[in-house]
């Protein structure tokens, strides 16, 4: 459950420091009707850093200490399984068993991915160079699993594959829209 509700709840958190300058004073982008760096905003801000390190920073790090520390019990083969890393694999298996042995922790860099994404989106202005940099972060995570193929499957590499060049591809073509667009504009 929480890594299904991790990206969206990840970007409520990051929302809450994304202002907006209107008429010499500063608003809430999510909520214009809130002003922000005033007492009631601060305290917000304050609570939602303290969620930035306990949910976004936290949960990857909690989870990759915990299968860290049972990598004993990550790397076992099937046929070598006990009672214990059966009750392990149970419970965490899904960040772990779709992946070859040596990539256990991939799940994690899939987490981290999506919240470094969203945070590009929330935070950069919206420019070709937002999706830019978006761009280099995709291709770079489409570059490293073509090359390693992370997945225990090969058909899950393929897909995974695709996925990643599917989402390169749609940035490119946003790039080029909003090219266009500007380059329209200023005609």
């Amino acid at each position: 459950f929480i890594f299904i509700i991790y990206p969206s709840v990840g970007s409520s958190i990051l929302k809450i420091y994304k202002c907006e300058l209107i008429e010499d004073k500063w608003y809430l982008s999510e909520d214009l009707t809130l002003q922000c760096f005033n007492e009631e905003w601060s305290k917000y801000a304050i609570v939602g850093g303290v969620f930035i390190f306990i949910y976004i920073l936290g949960i990857p790090c909690f989870f990759y200490y915990l299968l860290k520390n049972n990598i004993n019990l990550v790397t076992i083969k099937d046929n070598e399984q006990t009672p214990e890393s059966k009750k392990f694999a149970y419970r965490y298996g899904f960040m772990y068993m779709g992946y070859e042995p040596e990539y256990w922790w991939f799940e994690i860099v899939e987490m981290m991915k999506k919240i470094v994404l969203l945070a590009t989106v929330i935070y950069l202005e919206e420019s070709p160079t937002r999706i830019l940099i978006a761009m280099l972060m995709c291709f770079g995570y489409l570059g490293y699993i073509s090359y390693n193929k992370p997945l225990k499957f090969n058909d899950d590499d393929y897909l995974n594959v695709l996925s990643a060049a599917e989402m390169f591809l749609m940035l490119l073509c946003a790039l080029m829209i909003d090219v266009k667009i500007n380059i329209q504009d200023e005609y």
